[in-house]
């Protein structure tokens, strides 16, 4: 038995006066529930890749750079965001067409702007804006805060003591 052709099946269909007929309900509904799929499904996604920027945009803001282990798990069009965030952000940030300061360097404004902190590797002698200042494995010594942001970051210092600005100390 040979199965009918389109063709066939829409003349069959205009000669019993098809064209004009109502979808019946099976049908309706199902349409009805594909497309709610659908739209749930976009919903999903776009919430997805919102998630997926704002972490970007987090990443920037406290690494700096993009590591190359997140990197390697980022599509082409995310690390092209990447790149066109932190050229933004840069130029905003920027003397010339911005506001002239770095922002990222606190998220929280401090009580006190020193900090106490704990040399992890030999780093020797750093020039600081008050001076010089030779960092040792196992010494403590205290930085102003936002010149120890970027040896905290690197993991040549870390914390010992300080007080975050909400009463709360970190160690």
């Amino acid at each position: 038995m040979r199965t009918p052709r389109r063709s066939e099946l829409r003349r069959r269909q205009q000669e019993e006066g098809g064209e004009g007929q109502e979808v019946d309900e099976v049908t309706a509904t199902t349409m009805c529930l594909h497309y709610e799929c659908i739209k749930r499904n976009k919903r999903l996604m776009l919430i997805y890749m919102n998630e997926r920027m704002q972490r970007l945009r987090d990443m920037r803001w406290t690494q700096r750079a993009l590591p190359e282990a997140q990197k390697a798990r980022c599509c082409q069009a995310e690390i092209q965001f990447f790149n066109d965030y932190s050229r933004a952000l840069s130029t905003y940030m920027s003397r010339n067409e911005g506001v002239g300061m770095d922002l990222t360097l606190d998220t929280r404004p401090p009580k006190d702007t020193s900090v106490m902190v704990r040399g992890l590797k030999d780093a020797g002698e750093v020039i600081l804006s008050y001076g010089r200042a030779t960092i040792l494995s196992g010494t403590t010594i205290s930085l102003p805060a936002e010149e120890a942001e970027p040896l905290l970051r690197d993991g040549t210092v870390e914390l010992v003591d300080w007080d975050d600005g909400y009463g709360r100390n970190k160690q």
